[in-house]
């Protein structure tokens, strides 16, 4: 999986949020859920 805004593909799971995982960039530190 890669983020959207950065591109990175160092990501690591950050919680659940409203039911959804929830994802933390280790690059530039942007939160994110999962679509």
């Amino acid at each position: 999986m890669k983020y959207p805004q950065c591109g990175s593909e160092h990501i690591r799971k950050n919680g659940i949020k409203k039911g959804k995982q929830n994802h933390i960039c280790a690059e530039c530190g942007r939160q994110f859920i999962n679509p």
